[in-house]
């Protein structure tokens, strides 16, 4: 959400702040990730790894199962895991709950929050019957010290997604 509010306060009008964002919310709506960069995918971070790397991570992968309409997490919950969609729809809402995007398959949410031990941002809710992998907290956190080669990819994608946002912001 942080993104949000620095483009928000760039902005030139003198709209009250709900008419400002609605305004910019309904002119990006149909492409949402270019307020936080790329969604990180499975298939990206993941693809390619040793066998060795790829038994660690199935070790510490757990599946869970939930309903339709049932909640993910919610925003300002501390991240107990990364969840990666599999089977099913789901929909992530920013804090305002003025708009959402449905999320991809193979999708990683609850990547950053994880690592930074900061409360989600995002809400995340079940449209149909989801089948989500699940990744600790911890588990991920010593996965990512013992993997340099997971480490470095993401780094790269981090950094890739912090060049984005910047690019939005200096309109370059």
């Amino acid at each position: 959400m942080r993104v949000l509010i620095l483009q928000f306060q760039k902005c030139e009008h003198r709209l009250p702040d709900k008419f400002v964002r609605q305004s910019m919310l309904n002119k990006h709506q149909a492409n949402s990730e270019c307020f936080f960069g790329n969604a990180f995918l499975a298939d990206d971070l993941f693809c390619g790894l040793s066998s060795e790397t790829q038994t660690s991570l199935l070790a510490i992968k757990q599946t869970k199962r939930f309903a339709k309409d049932q909640l993910i997490f919610a925003v300002e919950q501390m991240p107990c895991c990364i969840y990666i969609l599999t089977t099913g729809d789901a929909q992530i809402f920013y804090a305002t709950e003025l708009f959402g995007r449905s999320v991809k398959r193979n999708e990683i949410l609850g990547l950053t929050e994880a690592i930074t031990n900061l409360p989600y941002e995002i809400s995340v809710k079940a449209v149909s019957p989801c089948i989500f992998e699940c990744v600790g907290r911890d588990d991920f956190n010593r996965f990512l010290q013992s993997e340099p080669e997971v480490c470095f990819r993401l780094l790269q994608m981090l950094g890739a997604n912090l060049q984005k946002v910047y690019q939005l912001f200096t309109n370059q």
